[in-house]
């Protein structure tokens, strides 16, 4: 795991705990919400990826139109 996204994941994983202390959350839970988070955060990095190689329609300007 690279450095920047183990970053997001430890961060999202504090905040998943501290919300398990406050709302006295079961451990069935925990486990589902850090399941989210595992799978959550390469999807999301998957699919910046893609966004990023979608090719960009340039402006076209009125002027020189």
């Amino acid at each position: 795991m690279s450095g920047p996204r183990a970053t997001l994941y430890a961060f999202g994983v504090a905040v998943v705990l501290l919300v398990a202390y406050k709302t006295k959350m079961g451990q069935q839970e925990l486990l589902l919400w850090q399941g989210i988070l595992a799978t959550g955060i390469p999807v999301a990095g998957l699919l910046l990826a893609f966004v990023r190689t979608l090719p960009r329609k340039r402006k076209v300007d009125s002027d020189n139109a």
